[in-house]
């Protein structure tokens, strides 16, 4: 049987495409891109038309750092997205621990009957390509399921509630400014000048939150920070949705009624410590630093 040997004809592992030779005088080129980082070894073999073992191939990609991974699962970002993720960093960057603790953090997420955790991409790449383009599992926007909306900041958990509407309506601005705005958020807005100088509250960029709402806003009074667009590893309580959709698949995995479902979640949110997630908004200056390393690009958070 043919020896395998790789080479990428530089120290450089980025400089692609790969060099698999399996003699002396018969070589290929692999290039590791979305498709090619996804293959199984047998696949790449039969794509090749190797005569060798899955293992001597597998030695031979581990030998030049290329390693089988779980892919990262992200957002899908346009250059666009990239460009202002970039320019809100530089905004931020001189932002401290204290200034982000005046923040009051807002978001809403979906929750499914009967949910379970996905599948996973499994890719080959090395170790500085966790967060590369190719080998992102980008995340798929879910159909509309049961809406939760929460709120924290530095030291409390706000308050977390469904939205109420009628069977077949979409929750609008004018549903947000009547059940959240001016109603929970406003009352831990007012709230926490107790603690805080002058607390800011942080919306993404949702339909919802325009329309009435901005008028509603400038009604209270209230300072307001823009998100920017399509960064959840931005806006640390994406991280608590993580946690409730994880302890949900683990602890109640058989959940079929959509009410017991949101007492579940509830129960959830309401026993939270204040002080539980201190350590992701503390995190802020290390994310807004990491945005700027990666020129906009996706981040570990």
């Amino acid at each position: 049987m043919d020896q395998l040997l790789l080479s990428t004809g530089a120290a450089d592992l980025q400089n692609y495409p790969l060099e698999i030779s399996v003699s002396s005088r018969d070589s290929f080129k692999l290039k590791p891109d979305r498709n090619t980082r996804r293959m199984l070894a047998l696949q790449i073999l039969k794509t090749l038309e190797f005569s060798i073992t899955e293992r001597t191939l597998i030695t031979a990609l581990t030998g030049l750092s290329f390693c089988h991974w779980i892919a990262q699962r992200q957002p899908f970002l346009k250059d666009i997205d990239r460009v202002w993720r970039l320019e809100y960093a530089l905004k931020y960057q001189h932002w401290t621990v204290e200034d982000w603790k005046r923040i009051l953090w807002t978001d809403e997420s979906s929750f499914h009957v009967g949910a379970r955790s996905g599948t996973v991409d499994w890719i080959w790449r090395t170790t500085t390509e966790e967060y590369h383009p190719d080998c992102i599992d980008f995340k798929k926007r879910q159909s509309a399921g049961t809406m939760f909306c929460g709120c924290f900041r530095w030291g409390k958990m706000g308050p977390g509630m469904f939205f109420r509407t009628l069977k077949g309506s979409n929750i609008t601005s004018t549903v947000y400014r009547d059940q959240v705005l001016l109603g929970p958020l406003q009352d831990f807005w007012v709230e926490s000048f107790l603690d805080l100088k002058n607390p800011i509250i942080i919306e993404d960029n949702a339909p919802v939150h325009k329309g009435v709402c901005i008028p509603a806003r400038k009604t209270m009074g209230c300072e307001t920070l823009s998100h920017t667009p399509n960064s959840p590893d931005l806006n640390p309580i994406e991280n608590i949705w993580a946690h409730i959709k994880y302890q949900l698949a683990k602890e109640h995995p058989f959940v079929t009624a959509k009410k017991e479902l949101e007492i579940i979640i509830t129960h959830m949110w309401e026993e939270m410590a204040d002080d539980r997630f201190n350590n992701l908004i503390e995190s802020m200056p290390h994310r807004i630093a990491a945005v700027i390393a990666a020129k906009g690009g996706s981040i570990k958070y």
